[in-house]
């Protein structure tokens, strides 16, 4: 497993990333994760969805988005769900992927992903 501190990409996750997509991943989810707690609640998953462009997105909405890929079933988004649900997103919505992962919350900056 590739080691970013508490950030661990599987060798499953790795195939389908590159570097620079595994750093962007990195700084988004430190973004999005406002109470620094190593998961995102609703709130802060609903922040994704907006900044994807999806903002009308409710808080039910954003609570059955969450238990879609909540695969340990704890209601929350932690790291490894979160790389493997934007690895789904590259796949089928590569613009709101790009959103993402280049956007900092509540688009104020943009980063970039080296």
């Amino acid at each position: 497993m590739e080691s970013t501190g508490v950030y661990d990409i599987t060798a499953e996750q790795r195939k389908n990333l590159t570097p620079q997509e595994t750093a962007g991943f990195i700084k988004s989810f430190k973004n999005y994760d406002t109470n620094k707690d190593g998961h995102m609640d609703e709130k802060e998953f609903k922040a994704i969805m907006i900044d994807m462009g999806h903002r009308s997105t409710t808080d039910e909405q954003a609570v059955a988005m969450i238990k879609e890929n909540d695969q340990n079933a704890d209601g929350v988004i932690g790291w490894s769900e979160f790389v493997d649900m934007m690895i789904k997103l590259k796949g089928s919505n590569p613009d709101a992927f790009k959103a993402v992962t280049e956007n900092e919350h509540g688009g104020k900056h943009t980063i970039s992903p080296s």
